[in-house]
């Protein structure tokens, strides 16, 4: 550049086909070929000035006027930042329009786009201001739990026996899977009674694994499912799904199902006329015998059903209420009750259960951006990377190590999850974590096929887009004020990396999914 502009000053051509000033009123042109050659390494050839050169200046060099040669200088750097604007990141401009047609101009956003394997930056905007990724961050917790666990890495659930004075004691010891719902608990007590499980005292549940059931971030006071706390021994993502349906006839009660097999259900709601209007109220208490729920209102006979989700207040207990619950239904007598303590040195182990691999676990976290696996497992990585018992402060402490690795500096975690308004990456942060995996060829397939897919399913399922549809992988991320999408995108021989962070209080999730919908397809049609 400043060979050029010391060219321009002296009134040397600048075109390889120019002559010398004397010789040629064109000197002042410009050849956009040469240029190129010029700035970029190549060298300069003849072309032909009648087709090639473009006059910035149609004056005659004329050493004593100073003022048009200035003017060539400002021209001359004018174009230069447009060339350079264009080449290093062409879609800018086309997604800031895109943006402020929408109601996200006034956000803060970022915008991070890169084609592999040719490393072609696509789209560059604020890519290095910290925001809130909401469940983007998932993407880094996916990323340093297949490293440090393992891709094929099973969580053990361990039964022991311990025979005492009142009978045979059975001890669970959890080690934090987060994948144990109802379906596996049920084959996990046809397994022990295979095995020969005698008559139980009491159900005992070694929690030791984990040092807590809270983690950084959680709201406070919300009984919703994705506030769901941990437990080193949890059961259905430490929920309990409420589904109420109508009775047979009008007058009859309505039909209440529940997921935990050791809640207590008190049902007053009846079954109304058809046609008339839905009131169905579903309330929760915790008492000492667990989860208590009141169903109260009005169900209509022609109605689908009602649905509500809930997080448990001891996930703990939750899992030994509904194992006691499971065995006694299956028919093994259970005199004594659950509750919580440690294995005993002298008990004998007699069943150990194992999850499926982490390979497949990561998928239901990713695709349903499940907060409660992405906790249970940032505290599993706590423990593997730093010691017994895990917490959420030792797996950020794994995170962090890892994003250093990488030469990133600039951020804030305070859980994996993403349930929090206080983490804090840039979209060049999560960029890097998704090329890094991207080129663990080992782990490329397993990391990007645990994101939804366009039209397919997960958080994206309902997405129409003739683009994007069944090959667009991505995670979604929102919370009040936050909307995000990172992902990947195969297009020919190529795959685009992109990140986009929206961030503000005119930031809501349809706006933010559609605006951010309209600037993949817009990566795509590049």
């Amino acid at each position: 550049i400043k060979k050029l502009l010391g060219d321009a000053e002296r009134g040397a051509p600048i075109c390889a086909s120019s002559q010398t000033p004397k010789e040629s009123p064109c000197a002042m042109k410009i050849c956009w070929r040469c240029l190129h050659f010029r700035l970029f390494g190549g060298r300069t050839r003849k072309f032909s000035r009648t087709q090639n050169n473009i006059g910035l200046w149609n004056g005659h060099y004329d050493k004593n006027n100073k003022g048009k040669i200035k003017m060539k200088r400002v021209l001359v750097v004018l174009m230069l930042l447009c060339c350079f604007s264009a080449f290093g990141a062409p879609l800018n401009g086309r997604i800031e329009s895109i943006i402020n047609s929408s109601k996200l101009r006034s956000a803060d956003t970022a915008v991070y786009a890169v084609s592999l394997p040719k490393k072609q930056v696509m789209a560059d905007i604020n890519k290095d201001e910290p925001l809130n990724p909401a469940s983007c961050m998932k993407l880094i917790t996916t990323a340093v739990a297949l490293k440090t666990l393992g891709a094929n890495y099973q969580f053990p659930t361990d039964f022991y026996l311990l025979v005492g004075e009142r009978g045979t004691d059975l001890y669970v010891k959890g080690y934090g899977d987060p994948s144990l719902v109802i379906e596996r608990l049920e084959d996990i007590v046809q397994e022990l009674i295979k095995a020969k499980l005698p008559h139980i005292a009491d159900v005992v549940i070694d929690e030791t694994f984990f040092a807590d059931h809270g983690f950084p971030g959680r709201q406070k006071g919300s009984g919703r499912s994705y506030n769901a706390m941990t437990s080193a021994v949890a059961f259905n993502h430490s929920a309990i799904t409420v589904e109420v349906l109508p009775g047979a006839k009008v007058g009859q009660p309505a039909i209440v199902k529940i997921d935990a097999p050791g809640a207590i259900v008190k049902n007053d709601a009846k079954t109304g006329p058809a046609r008339t209007r839905r009131g169905i109220k579903i309330s929760k208490s915790f008492t000492k015998e667990g989860e208590v729920f009141k169903v109260t209102g009005r169900i209509p006979l022609n109605a689908g059903e009602a649905r509500q989700f809930f997080n448990v207040a001891d996930p703990t207990m939750h899992f030994a209420r509904s194992l006691k619950a499971l065995l006694e239904e299956k028919g093994v007598h259970v005199a004594g009750r659950a509750r919580a303590g440690t294995v005993s040195k002298s008990a004998t182990l007699f069943y150990t259960a194992k999850s499926q691999a982490l390979s497949e676990i990561i998928k239901d976290m990713n695709k349903h951006s499940n907060n409660f696996m992405a906790e249970q497992i940032t505290k599993s990585v706590g423990a593997k990377a730093y010691g017994e018992p895990g917490s959420t402060e030792k797996g950020v402490n794994a995170y962090e190590k890892y994003l250093a690795s990488l030469g990133l500096s600039d951020f804030f975690i305070e859980n994996g999850s993403g349930l929090s308004y206080k983490n804090r990456v840039s979209t060049k942060d999560i960029m890097a974590v998704m090329s890094d995996m991207y080129n663990e060829k080992s782990l490329r397939d397993i990391y990007m096929y645990s994101l939804s897919i366009a039209g397919s399913d997960g958080t994206i399922k309902k997405w129409e887009s003739p683009t994007l549809d069944g090959v667009l992988m991505a995670k979604t991320g929102s919370l009040n004020g936050v909307s995000a999408l990172s992902g990947f995108m195969p297009v020919k021989n190529e795959m685009i990396l992109f990140s986009i962070i929206f961030n503000g209080r005119g930031v809501d999730f349809w706006t933010g999914r559609h605006t951010a919908q309209k600037i993949v397809e817009a990566l795509v049609s590049q």
